[in-house]
């Protein structure tokens, strides 16, 4: 109820584990919901993708919470860091090490979403 799923017209083929990729999603989209309610919102989160200037994909997961300062923007993805009350801080540094793994990448951009959050980036190479 709190994910809206924005696909472009033509479909996209990435050289990516289904499981994996689903991992990553999920992480943050997960993520993205408990920011949100964390800044007293609804906490929806929008996921976009579209393709790349290299014919792979990028997916946006845009949600409502508070942003990533600047400063924390590259150390989010260490193992064990978090901002959040509960969690491991292993979530992010896994779906990293994943979309690494497969040729992409994972990022946070430096504008807020859309949604007034954070943007993750996900980057994949065409299959």
């Amino acid at each position: 109820a709190r994910l809206t799923l924005q696909a472009p017209p033509a479909g996209i083929t990435v050289r990516a584990d289904k499981l994996l990729l689903k991992r990553v999603l999920a992480n943050l989209v997960e993520n993205g919901i408990h920011a949100g309610q964390e800044a007293k919102h609804p906490g929806d989160v929008v996921v976009t993708w579209q393709r790349s200037g290299d014919g792979g994909a990028v997916i946006w997961v845009d949600d409502q919470g508070k942003g990533v300062a600047a400063n924390q923007r590259e150390r989010i993805f260490e193992p064990y860091v978090t901002s959040k009350a509960t969690g491991t801080g292993l979530g992010l540094a896994i779906s990293k090490k994943i979309a690494l793994e497969h040729g992409g990448d994972l990022q946070i951009d430096e504008a807020a979403a859309p949604t007034g959050g954070a943007r993750f980036v996900v980057t994949l190479p065409a299959a």
